[in-house]
């Protein structure tokens, strides 16, 4: 009876040990990929609150968006996420955190951080020509492009090239 004790704190112990290294190591990549601090803060909550940082009178109507759009959005994702409107536990405003407008490749994207209970999704939203909205929801956080290098601040080494003499037998010439 000892021995299944001790067998099972180990377990437990071991099981705690994993769960921290696999926290540090996902906060260590998020540091490496040059996150926006505003979905770092988010993530470094130990416990999620019970109520948002932000509610929907927070980010509602000032996203630089038309209040129709910012509606549209949230129609979007209650279709993503097959949710029903008038269905209590569906996504609503004031669930969404919003995270601000980033640079990102397809031009000057806003970004909406989801609860716990969809995943580490953000809600994004694009416009494209200034008119027309693009919605989307995306699964890596926005990047902030004051963190990354621009190609001129790169100053790495250039790679050598391989001096492998002639003389040298090449493996590959032996093969039958």
């Amino acid at each position: 009876m000892k021995k299944w004790w001790f067998g099972m704190a180990l377990l437990l112990v071991l099981t705690l040990v994993i769960r921290q290294l696999a926290n540090y190591q996902q906060q260590s990549h998020l540091t490496q990929m040059k996150v926006a601090p505003a979905v770092l803060e988010h993530m470094d909550q130990a416990v999620v609150p019970a109520a948002p940082a932000q509610t929907a009178d927070d980010w509602q109507g000032k996203t630089g968006l038309p209040a129709t759009v910012e509606s549209q959005f949230i129609d979007f994702l209650h279709l993503k996420f097959a949710e029903a409107k008038d269905d209590p536990a569906a996504l609503q405003p004031e669930d969404l955190v919003y995270l601000g407008v980033f640079d990102q490749d397809e031009g000057s994207v806003r970004y909406w951080l989801l609860p716990p209970g969809y995943g580490a999704l953000y809600g994004t939203v694009t416009m494209v020509d200034g008119s027309t909205p693009v919605f989307g929801v995306a699964s890596s956080p926005p990047i902030d492009p004051a963190s990354v290098l621009s190609p001129q601040d790169d100053e790495g080494q250039p790679m050598e090239p391989d001096l492998a003499s002639d003389e040298e037998e090449n493996p590959l010439d032996n093969l039958p």
